[in-house]
């Protein structure tokens, strides 16, 4: 239980850090002050991302490190940058969120192992 306490806790930073990438390079895109700046901040943070999924997947199973990481980390990215940009989704940006969540979650599911596997150079 402890483990997956602490791998909750490095999720919510790596989707903090996320989330930042997206505001940072959107901001970075829009204003020509802020280009350079904007742009090695992102990239920056893009390293320590990397380093917080790692340590997602040391205390959460790789189907849930991947799939709840990777894929409420593009939803909240969005929401984030149309807040920013526009300040509500368009219908469009709606159900491209509502299809992200969908397969996050079906991503985020267990497999289930084949009854018989089968080389492909055996038959």
């Amino acid at each position: 239980m402890r483990s997956v306490k602490r791998g909750v806790a490095w999720m919510l930073a790596f989707l903090v850090i996320q989330v930042s990438i997206s505001v940072l390079l959107k901001v970075a895109a829009d204003s020509p002050r802020w280009r350079v700046g904007g742009t090695v901040g992102g990239a920056l943070f893009a390293v320590l991302s990397t380093f917080l999924l790692m340590r997602v997947f040391a205390h959460l199973p790789a189907h849930l490190a991947q799939g709840l990481g990777v894929g409420l980390g593009f939803v909240l990215s969005q929401f984030a940058v149309a807040a920013l940009a526009y300040g509500a989704l368009t219908p469009l940006q709606t159900c491209g969120a509502l299809l992200a969540t969908m397969g996050m979650f079906l991503l985020s599911m267990p497999a289930r192992k084949a009854k018989e596997v089968r080389d492909v150079a055996d038959m």
